[in-house]
């Protein structure tokens, strides 16, 4: 199909962006197919065609009623607002649908820019088709999203009919200056403003700003969604701040900003200590302001290269959001890595905690989102108590029906106990460098740890403690199973923190609990956090 495209305007040869006026008057503007206006009431319920309802992805009429993809036209005539000569960073596109105008930015900038996309989606649903083309979600509710940790320097936008002027009035707090934003709107939030609230915010916006406004009549009436509704779209342009960064490194301390053993509270949450936290967060707020003073820097120089040096000489700067998010993410880790809680976290745990980590990524770094993060960790440990044996229990049974015994009463072969004795394989190999001994391998590693552990959330010591053992002389039965298989002859027995092993030239183990009341201990809370009766 032929889509009719609407004219561009011309852009300066340098990249910049073409001039406005500060306000254009309606019966200037362009109008992009001449139809009479309909009369459409300022709140208006536009009627959902019948075939919106059987659609391949089908929403609820909550979601649907004020979902108008973009149609193909007017996309290109908001692109024609983004000159191809000049380099965009960081894009987004709020209340996204299925990212229509985010196909249509990359089809215009097709020599293979670096520009990163975001987007943000109130339906579940679209999410899921933005997530099928890999454009990484901020938040849900536009409106509501905290944004404050990113940089866009363009955004482009057909929000809802009836939220439109809230959405653009967003769109611009949250612009990088120097950027610009078109957004598509009812026209009537121009044309017929209400005499109060934020369509006059706008009008004085579009007065005070450069600006473009333009009328567009019949634009969906032929769209996926269909109305008569004429739109305005608005282009507004962001001056850039003249920033002073030099205060980003005063109040510097000279600690080099890793945590290690003094920042720790002298109690038995295990938790940071507070100066350490802020000293972090104001780490991390610094490192932003650094890097956007880095940006405009490297914007500045590749302005005022007189040659072009090639890719492999010109110098790379990491766009704001994309580093944002790293950024974040890591200091997210760091806090989890530094409280001794993480101590008592398996494995799987972690891994869990990583995948929530991602999920969350827009979650800002907070002295506020940090407190309430390790108060639900104290809050839960009971659970992780409970969770970090269980995973335990399942290792301990999962290879040998031996390593089984089944409790007197329980009528099913479905529940069982851990044996006092367990057999784990696979945790040792050769060590070639010293014939006739073994040394534990990484996967056996990872699992004596677990269990290590899991027991010391059992009985109330000290991972730590346990696992300084060896560090102070206390070479056997104080100390963990990695540090003692780390060098053993197969065959005889030795004696841990928790447990009395051997290890057989075939690498296999066997583990036997050194007294009854942990083995006791140890069934009765995986049997309870199965719900098994007679645990």
């Amino acid at each position: 199909m032929e889509f009719e495209h609407f004219a561009q305007p011309p852009e300066d040869k340098n990249g910049s962006l073409p001039d406005m006026p500060n306000a254009v008057p309606a019966e200037a503007v362009h109008e992009s197919t001449v139809l009479p206006k309909p009369a459409v009431p300022r709140n208006c319920q536009v009627e959902m065609e019948d075939q919106a309802t059987n659609r391949n992805h089908r929403m609820n009429y909550e979601e649907t009623i004020q979902y108008y993809p973009t149609p193909r036209p007017l996309a290109s005539y908001i692109m024609s607002k983004f000159p191809t000569s000049r380099g965009f960073e960081s894009v987004l596109e709020p209340s996204a649908g299925k990212g229509n105008l985010i196909e249509a930015f990359k089809e215009r900038f097709t020599y293979g820019c670096r520009t990163k996309f975001y987007a943000c989606e109130i339906s579940g649903e679209l999410r899921h088709i933005l997530a099928s083309k890999k454009v990484p979600i901020l938040g849900e509710d536009f409106l509501t999203a905290d944004l404050s940790g990113h940089y866009f320097d363009a955004i482009m936008m057909n929000p809802p009919f009836r939220n439109g002027v809230d959405h653009l009035l967003k769109a611009w707090e949250v612009l990088a200056g120097g950027g610009r934003v078109v957004c598509v709107l009812n026209s009537q939030s121009i044309d017929a403003p209400s005499l109060f609230g934020n369509d006059q915010v706008l009008l004085k916006l579009i007065a005070d700003n450069e600006s473009e406004v333009s009328y567009h009549s019949g634009s969906f009436a032929a769209a996926e969604n269909k109305t008569n509704v004429r739109v305005a779209v608005v282009v507004l342009d962001k001056p850039k701040a003249v920033e002073d960064f030099s205060h980003i490194f005063e109040g510097l301390d000279e600690d080099d900003g890793e945590m290690g053993d003094g920042c720790y509270q002298a109690n038995e949450t295990g938790l940071i200590a507070f100066d350490r936290i802020k000293t972090l967060v104001d780490r991390y707020k610094r490192s932003l302001a650094a890097h956007a003073a880095l940006s405009k820097a490297h914007s500045d120089m590749m302005f005022l290269l007189p040659v072009s040096l090639g890719e492999a000489m010109t110098p790379q700067c990491p766009d704001y959001t994309s580093f944002a998010l790293e950024v974040r993410k890591k200091c997210w880790h760091k806090v989890f890595a530094e409280t001794k809680l993480a101590n008592y976290m398996t494995g799987k745990m972690k891994e869990e905690f990583d995948a929530f980590i991602v999920t969350q990524g827009h979650l800002e770094f907070t002295v506020k989102n940090i407190d309430n993060l390790l108060s639900n960790m104290i809050s839960q440990i009971g659970m992780i108590r409970t969770k970090a044996v269980e995973q335990i229990f399942d290792k301990f049974t999962q290879y040998y029906d031996e390593n089984r015994c089944h409790k007197e009463g329980w009528k099913t072969n479905q529940k069982w106990h851990a044996n006092k004795k367990i057999i784990l394989p696979y945790m040792c190999e050769p060590d070639w460098g010293d014939a006739g001994t073994v040394s534990i391998v990484h996967r056996g590693s990872e699992l004596a740890n677990d269990i290590e552990k899991a027991m010391c959330l059992l009985t109330g010591k000290k991972f730590e403690e346990v696992t300084a053992a060896w560090n102070k002389g206390e070479r056997f039965g104080g100390a963990s199973i990695y540090q003692v298989l780390r060098k053993v002859e197969p065959g005889t027995w030795y004696e841990t923190e928790f447990f009395n092993v051997k290890i057989f030239k075939k690498g296999t183990m066997h583990l036997v609990f050194k007294t009854d009341e942990l083995w006791r201990d140890f069934n009765t809370t995986a049997c309870e956090g199965k719900n098994w009766i007679g645990g």
